[in-house]
């Protein structure tokens, strides 16, 4: 292949960053440090393959891509009075998705920032031990969500990488409450009747609870 045959990296939509988050609020198109965060690994694990490779690709501009987007994420996506990263671009919520970013390396999960952001994720989405994805009524649509059960195993994962053994414990252990006699879990769960929501079982949370689990189990 020749060069021309690779698209420039971040070059798809109006603007290296107009790429709607994973499960994005449905009443807006918002970016925040979550997608970007991993467009960013994705170019960087791009840019070692083709060197690897040996390929032909317009290396540099990917390289200037990527550092773009690190930039546009810690200029927009950082709440600097608060010190956390935040759910979208110049919109300082708070957003689960958020204890993800260390996952694909733009930060780690020790860092200061993180940690300020794992502590107001919990401070701002904690509803009975467990996490909402977002803040209720967020999303623009009708009727009560339940709390989304992944978040709660992402929280433990990432309590167990900053060392807070006994917090990620706690996490961990109420998210399992969560579970049916067989131990399979839904997509989200309602504290107050503990009903399953959502679809079930849910491969995304027994996925978290998997890395979750790996995590406690290094420092247990």
């Amino acid at each position: 292949m020749s060069k021309r045959d690779y698209p420039p990296l971040g070059t798809t939509g109006s603007s290296p960053m107009a790429t709607p988050r994973p499960w994005s609020r449905r009443s807006a198109r918002s970016t925040g440090a979550a997608c970007p965060g991993s467009m960013r690994k994705a170019a960087s694990v791009g840019i070692r393959l083709a060197e690897e490779l040996r390929r032909e690709v317009p290396v540099r501009t990917w390289k200037k891509n990527r550092d773009k987007i690190r930039q546009k994420i810690e200029q927009s996506g950082y709440d600097r009075r608060r010190g956390v990263f935040i759910q979208a671009f110049r919109r300082p919520v708070m957003d689960a998705a958020l204890l993800l970013i260390p996952t694909v390396g733009f930060v780690a999960y020790d860092d200061e920032r993180m940690i300020r952001t794992t502590n107001a994720i919990r401070q701002d989405l904690d509803w009975d031990g467990f996490l909402y994805r977002y803040p209720p009524g967020d999303d623009g649509l009708k009727g009560r969500e339940g709390v989304f059960l992944a978040c709660s195993f992402w929280l433990a994962r990432c309590l167990a990488h900053q060392g807070r053994r006994e917090e990620a414990r706690t996490v961990f252990e109420r998210a399992l409450s969560a579970g049916n006699d067989l131990q399979l879990f839904s997509e989200e769960f309602d504290t107050r009747t503990g009903q399953m929501l959502g679809n079930f079982p849910q491969a995304l949370t027994h996925l978290s609870l998997i890395t979750a689990a790996v995590a406690l189990g290094k420092i247990l």
